[in-house]
This record gives C-alpha cells, sequence and structure tokens, in this order.
C-alpha cells in the first residue's frame, strides 16, 4: 500500500524524523511498594520539579517563556512549576480557538487566575490562504495534515524568539491511555489503526498492509503496547510536526524520562483517567487546579469525565443539530472552525478544494480513490472536511516536494 494511501487515511506520512528518537533508553520500572499515597505524591512532585527547574535554568534569562494554553491539564502543570522558577513577567500565554470552546474560554481564565500576559487568537477571525498553508506544510516537514493550526503571522508576533514549552503527549504520560494497556502487541496495531483511521473511508478497506509501516512495538519496556503507538507513532509522526512547528524552538518536559519512567510505573489504578496526576496537582497547586477543566466538560475539577453524563449528551445533541439541520449553537469540544461548513459556504475553501482536488487527482495515484468524487460527496453528505482536508494536505505535500514522496 502506498504511503499516499496511509496518508489519506490517517493523516501523515508514517516516516522516521527528528522527533521519533527522543524518548531513549533511559526509561526503566520504579518500585513503589512500599509507599503511601501522599510518599509517592512527594516522589512526584520532586521529580516534576527537578524536570522543570533544569529545563528553565537551560534557558537564556533574556529569553521569554512562551507557553500555550489549552482547557486543559499538561500546559496548566506547566504553567504552575513556570510559576515557581521564573519570573511572571517572563511569561507569556496564548489560546486560540473558537470562542465558547472549552479550549478558548478555559485557557483564557487559566491565564487570568496565574496573572499572566495573555493572548486570545479567535479563529473566527482568521483568514486562510495558500500562502500560509504552504508554509505550514514547509514547518510541518511536509509530511502531516494542515488547516488545524493558529494563524502563523499572529504566533509569530507572540513568540519572535521566545522558548515555547509545550505539554506535548503530557496526556498520554498522565494515563489518558492507560485503560488500553491490557490489550497485547498484535491485537495494538489493529486497534490503532482502526480508532486513528478518518472517518468516511470504507470500512471494508483491508488494513493489514498498514501495519507494515508502523513502528515496531518493543515487547520488554514497562510501556504498554497500545501506549508505545501512540509514544513513537502518532505522537512523533503526525502531533509533533503539527504542533511543534520548525519556525520556532520549543521545550518539552513532560516526555523527560524520568516523568515517564515514574508514571509508567503506577500501577493502572493510579494512572487510569490521569487520577494520580490530577490528584497530584490539586494538592500542590489549588489555586489552578481546583477550577474548571475540559477533560470534566467545563465543570470544576477534580470529578472525571464519566460523572458528566449530561454535559456528554447536550455536546452530541448540539454537534447532531449542527450537521442536521445546520443551526449554529456552540459544539464546546470543537476548539476550530467548522471545516464540514467552511467547504460548503466558503468561496476559499470551496476553490482550493476544486483546484486541489483535481490536481491531485491528475497525478493518478494508486489506491487513493478519486479525490473529486470527495467534494461531490461532501456537499450531499456534509460530514467529509476530515477527508477533505487530507486530500488538500496531500496535493500540498507534492506541490511542495516536487511530486515525491518517500519513506
Amino acid at each position: 500500500m502506498s504511503l499516499e494511501n496511509f496518508f489519506i487515511n490517517y493523516s501523515y506520512l508514517p516516516r522516521d524524523n527528528e522527533f521519533t528518537g527522543e524518548i531513549g533508553k533511559d526509561i526503566s520500572k520504579m518500585n513503589f511498594s512500599n509507599f503511601k499515597r501522599e510518599e509517592l505524591q512527594d516522589y512526584f512532585y520532586d521529580i516534576f520539579s527537578d524536570v522543570m527547574k533544569e529545563m528553565f535554568e537551560s534557558i537564556p534569562k533574556h529569553k521569554k517563556i512562551v507557553i500555550p494554553l489549552s482547557g486543559g491539564l499538561d500546559s496548566r502543570s506547566i504553567l504552575a512549576f513556570a510559576l515557581l522558577f521564573i519570573e511572571k513577567s517572563r511569561i507569556v500565554t496564548y489560546t486560540f480557538g473558537v470562542p465558547g470552546a472549552y479550549d478558548y474560554e478555559i485557557g483564557g481564565e487559566i491565564a487570568k487566575l496565574a496573572g499572566t500576559k495573555h493572548f486570545q487568537i479567535d479563529l473566527n477571525r482568521h483568514q486562510y490562504s495558500e500562502h500560509e498553508l504552504d508554509l505550514v506544510c514547509k514547518y510541518s516537514g511536509h509530511s502531516t495534515f494542515l488547516f488545524h493550526h493558529p494563524p502563523i503571522h499572529e504566533i509569530n508576533q507572540i513568540i519572535s524568539d521566545g522558548i515555547v514549552i509545550s505539554g506535548y503527549l503530557g496526556d498520554l504520560v498522565f494515563g489518558s491511555y492507560s485503560n488500553f494497556s491490557q490489550i497485547n502487541s498484535n491485537d495494538a496495531y489493529s486497534w490503532y489503526l482502526n480508532k486513528n483511521r478518518v472517518n468516511g473511508l470504507d470500512s471494508s478497506l483491508n488494513i493489514s498492509s498498514h501495519k507494515k509501516l508502523l513502528s515496531k512495538i518493543n515487547p520488554k519496556t514497562i510501556i504498554s503496547p497500545v501506549e508505545q503507538l501512540i509514544l513513537y507513532e502518532r505522537g512523533p509522526k503526525l502531533a509533533a510536526p503539527h504542533i511543534l512547528l520548525k519556525k520556532w524552538e520549543y521545550k518539552k518536559p513532560l516526555i523527560d524520562p524520568r516523568i515517564i519512567s515514574f508514571m509508567f510505573s503506577l500501577d493502572l489504578q493510579n494512572r487510569n483517567k490521569q487520577s494520580f496526576f490530577i490528584d497530584s496537582m490539586i494538592r500542590f497547586f489549588p489555586d489552578l487546579f481546583l477550577t474548571r477543566a475540559k477533560t470534566t466538560f467545563g465543570k470544576v475539577l477534580p470529578r472525571y469525565k464519566e460523572k458528566h453524563i449530561f454535559e456528554r449528551l447536550k455536546n452530541k445533541g448540539i454537534n447532531f443539530l449542527n450537521k442536521k439541520f445546520g443551526t449554529n449553537m456552540v459544539y464546546k469540544p470543537l476548539n476550530y472552525l467548522d471545516f464540514d461548513k467552511k467547504f460548503l459556504e466558503d468561496d476559499f475553501f470551496k476553490d482550493l478544494a476544486n483546484e486541489y482536488l483535481n490536481n491531485l487527482e491528475k497525478r493518478n495515484i494508486d489506491n487513493i480513490g478519486k479525490p473529486s468524487q470527495i467534494y461531490k460527496l461532501h456537499k450531499k453528505n456534509k460530514n467529509l472536511s476530515s477527508l477533505l482536508i487530507n486530500y488538500i494536505s496531500l496535493e500540498f505535500i507534492l506541490k511542495n516536494t516536487d511530486g515525491r514522496i518517500t519513506k
């Protein structure tokens, strides 16, 4: 199966890059059999503090520290430790998204609680252009999907020559995939490929050939097979090129081997639903963590998301009504533009789809179907924007690499 076909299905090219070798062999099992809960939390705090302190000491003092804030917990934990080790005047935070969404609203609230210089970037005001999409394609190493990014020129003004501290892969490290840790290596590949496949594709497609393109699972590590595929495959090959654009300098403290070793040495009960991490952060940083989070559907921590059945059902209802009847109610989990609607109503998106899908079709690439037909199906079904984005992104990649994709 071609790399182009893999991209259409999974939104990225399964090839190694500068991020794939970052997490080396320093991960080891730690014995916590004699630790009480508070002792574990104290140990975790010390490890986290050491990692953060060393990182900040390595950054020149004239550099500002830029922390992208979401409505989640990873970036919030980074901000909490930043406030311990550096002057608040050096810290700049920003949030981008759609007003009303969890990330956009809660990110701003956390910045206000912390008292940082904060920027809110409203994507409703963002005007996409081919030039910017070309830049994003370049900065992401011509390897992943486009469109889901903040405006380059606005972010550049905020970051300038500062250092960005990213919460990259923190959700995985702190346990968001721990409930899949019992899946064996063989089943993990099937789980990964089915779980991460773009909606709207023919479900009968044989995915066995795609398994050969994935990272090899190591049976001798403390990290479970599913979590390995996120940590060593999806993270560095899809997420990293997309959120760690090459234009700026980043630090990624949450994948430090000391933090990973600690978190993956905990028992499943502690890692499940990030419970140990959440309880620890509430204990040490109550001002920032005893408040709203997107993980609890906009409700105050520490209650976990399964407690909020009503909010989940309400969000599903809003999403259904927006898709079915074209209503414009705020769908809080979505922090990006409604691309399904954009490809139907926005002239730039309509023209882009027609041009790039036709150009891609002229390349006669095997096993990617008929790109121009996807747009026709989208006009009928109104829910295939993820596929459209992948096809258009693939054409941007091919255009900017002289039509060649290599492993």
